[in-house]
């Protein structure tokens, strides 16, 4: 697959990364520069030794693509091997993998039952120039449940050996991610985030391993000895990265992502301090740029069900990730919206003085709950009650606007000569909405 990385890290905008059965070398990067074959040797990226050999039987392999290669392959597989001139076309989709729990699992081998790979099909025939993957790829956190055999059966348990250090293996990295987003990595280039499964404590040593782009970050989740000596989990905080992508007209699209993945829903915790600071260096990013979109997988703004876990806890309200919301109150007047995931569907909110933010959850895994989203009568950063759940922090104006639909899709966002259109599809490709957001004449608006 190609990565898309800032051109400090490739000249060309992209990575070579491969996940090679083990154990082998790396093989190759194979390109075409001036009509002349270049085999070109990639690097492997090693796990952290306390991850005990969990990845061995799939090793990394990263190789930057040259600025003037025009074609390239790995293991004969071909993969992009440059950047789109002219950025018209973003696939996007999130929440991936099958899950798999002490309480019960998906039907991991049924299509119906676990779409991503027809989900991944259907991006790959749409042909779209970038294709972001907004976190949560591994789901397959427990044993397969007694009785669950036909849905799960075969699929690779988390380690017992490194006890609540991390939950994932190359094993499962390879059925819940690799495997069956296939499809796309030969049509289209990646921009890859970290969801909240993919924190150290869960599938952050396959994350960092096999997905993320920065130059020696393969180890940064590895279990680290506690003062009893006990391994356990780093709690890590990825800086705040942005990418500039060519638009029509000679003007550029600012892309700033923020790692929202170590925070909480249901209330404000002092992380959300930690989280300002980095939504901060990404409104430095954006500010400038002709157009900028922001990148998160837990929502900025978004509403989830009354009918989720917890919600009968004091002082409750509709509004989720509010570790996320408080750290990008502010900070976001760059951006002609946002796009994220995290909750299992597909949903737009509109608040005055923010941008709209369109949540593409729908990737594969269990749906969010059918019912039970109410329109709350207080915006989001007030308590369940109308007071501030920070005291420095103005709560945002009452909803303007929602759309909303439990169901499993992706998302095309199309540049426009006012703004974007996003349309939501199906796994089988079908339109299930239609949005547009307009960027002229004041603050950023969406209508469904």
């Amino acid at each position: 697959m190609s990565l898309v990385v800032p051109k400090e890290i490739s000249a060309s905008g992209l990575l070579a990364r491969a996940a090679v059965a083990g154990p082998a070398a790396c093989p190759d990067l194979v390109v075409t520069i001036d009509g002349e074959s270049k085999a070109l040797a990639m690097a492997e990226r090693e796990p952290g030794q306390t991850t005990k050999g969990h990845f061995d039987s799939l090793i990394s392999c990263n190789g930057e693509i040259p600025a003037d290669a025009t074609s390239a392959s790995v293991n004969g597989q071909s993969i992009p091997a440059t950047m789109p001139k002219a950025v018209s076309s973003i696939a996007t989709m999130g929440d991936t993998g099958c899950r798999v729990d002490s309480n019960g699992s998906q039907n991991c081998t049924s299509a119906s039952g676990w779409p991503l790979n027809r989900n991944a099909q259907q991006i790959a025939r749409s042909e779209p120039d970038l294709l972001i993957l907004t976190g949560d790829y591994y789901y397959r956190l427990a044993d397969c449940p007694k009785g669950d055999e036909n849905k799960c059966g075969g699929s690779p348990p988390p380690p017992g050996d490194v006890d609540g250090a991390f939950l994932d293996s190359a094993a499962g990295w390879e059925d819940d991610f690799f495997e069956p987003i296939q499809p796309v990595f030969s049509s289209v280039p990646l921009i890859i985030l970290r969801g909240n499964h993919e924190v150290c404590a869960e599938a952050g040593n396959g994350y960092m391993l096999y997905l993320d782009t920065q130059p020696g970050s393969a180890a940064s989740c590895a279990p680290q000895p506690d003062s009893n000596g006990k391994l356990v989990a780093p709690r890590i905080l990825e800086t705040a990265r942005s990418l500039e992508l060519p638009l029509a007209d000679d003007k550029k699209l600012r892309l700033a992502a923020v790692d929202t993945s170590n925070s909480l829903d249901i209330a404000v915790t002092p992380w959300w301090k930690r989280l300002a600071k980095q939504f901060e260096i990404a409104q430095t990013f954006a500010k400038g740029a002709d157009d900028a979109i922001l990148l998160s997988h837990r929502p900025v703004l978004g509403l989830m069900s009354k009918s989720m876990p917890k919600s009968d806890a004091p002082g409750w309200t509709p509004w989720l990730s509010l570790d996320a919301t408080a750290g990008s109150r502010g900070k976001l007047d760059p951006y002609s919206l946002v796009l994220s995931s995290h909750e299992h569907l597909l949903q737009m909110v509109q608040v005055p003085t923010a941008p709209p933010q369109f949540i593409i959850g729908g990737g594969g895994t269990t749906l969010d709950p059918p019912k039970g989203y109410i329109k709350p009568k207080y915006g989001a950063l007030a308590r369940a009650d109308g007071e501030r759940w920070v005291e420095e922090l103005k709560p945002y104006p009452k909803l303007k606007d929602r759309w909303l639909k439990v169901t499993w899709g992706h998302a095309l966002l199309g540049h426009t000569d006012d703004g974007w259109q996003l349309e939501y599809r199906s796994p089988e490709g079908k339109t299930i909405q239609t949005c547009t957001v307009t960027t002229s004449g004041g603050s950023p608006t969406a209508s469904c």
